[in-house]
């Protein structure tokens, strides 16, 4: 599931399934599923969360959403509950972030290495 906004109190994550979270206002995730090694098997994260930064605890995610759709020039937030399940792996566990830098933080990156480029 590609998950892009919206308003959503709760998403339960079962079986199989993963999620690509990238926008939008979400109060709490549930997870019933495990991360790590099934017989021979390596099962890894079944959520990932694009975002331009973000604070994670066994409990809680804060950040800022790579998007403006509140069309107010401010990147939107964001503050998800993990709501952990017994009998299954920390939903932190499931998480994989993927950061995407700022537009002038690759424009720096960019002329830095011009200005390497020419020197050597």
């Amino acid at each position: 599931m590609n998950y892009y906004g919206g308003d959503t109190a709760l998403f339960d994550i079962r079986d199989d399934a993963l999620a690509v979270f990238k926008g939008g206002r979400i109060n709490g995730i549930r997870s019933f599923q495990c991360v790590g090694w099934v017989g021979r098997d390596w099962v890894g994260p079944h959520i990932e969360i694009v975002c331009r930064d973000y604070i994670a605890t066994s409990t809680l995610v804060t950040g800022t959403w790579n998007a403006d759709n509140n069309h107010d020039g401010l990147w939107d937030t964001f503050c998800i509950q993990l709501l952990n399940q017994s009998g299954y792996s920390p939903v932190l566990s499931h998480i994989k972030f993927t950061v995407i830098p700022e537009p002038s933080a690759i424009c720096l990156l960019a002329l830095g290495g011009l200005f390497v480029n020419r020197r050597g």
